[in-house]
């Protein structure tokens, strides 16, 4: 009795610290309309280019969730893309972790169609568990980078004058 008694509260107890991990991992990704987060975007950086006094490199990341429909497609991760990210990361986060990004995939999220790179490690699972035209919530790291030529020499990499990166990265999905 007392094995089952305690199996019982064992459970109880996993479950609720279970529930809340998941709780509190969740909020750390806001809910975000993918078009009025790109239209501010796009607004600001024609705001710094307008104005010559204004560094003309900027860039945040920051983590979002959007509910999005999987439109079947994929494609191999665009290297200037991935070079933006890891510029993002490492500008603002520090050294790259070494996350493996080889392709992106297809949605349509509040009617625009949206190329999202994909962490590889959660690939697999999102491609058994997602089919096509599917809702999914999206749990992605936003990176953003406004650069011109001359500012990214610094980096070593190139990037396209007057290039705005509005970048997608799956880390995890929901159905």
């Amino acid at each position: 009795m007392r094995t089952i008694l305690f199996c019982f509260l064992f459970l109880t107890v996993y479950d609720g610290y279970s529930q809340d991990a998941w709780a509190t991992w969740d909020q750390n990704y806001q809910v975000k309309n993918y078009d009025s987060l790109i239209s501010s975007e796009v607004k600001y950086a024609r705001k710094v280019e307008s104005d010559p006094s204004e560094v003309q490199y900027y860039c945040r990341n920051k983590g979002y969730k959007f509910i999005a429909h999987y439109l079947g497609k994929s494609r191999p991760m665009d290297s200037l893309v991935l070079q933006s990210i890891q510029r993002v990361y490492k500008l603002t986060q520090g050294t790259w972790p070494e996350i493996k990004i080889v392709n992106e995939y297809l949605f349509e999220i509040n009617g625009i169609e949206v190329w999202a790179p994909m962490q590889q490690q959660i690939e697999k699972a999102f491609k058994k568990e997602i089919k096509k035209n599917g809702e999914v919530t999206l749990y992605c790291a936003f990176f953003n980078e406004h650069c011109r030529e001359v500012e990214c020499i610094l980096f070593n990499n190139h990037c396209q004058d007057n290039k705005l990166y509005n970048t997608l990265l799956v880390s995890e999905f929901h159905q």
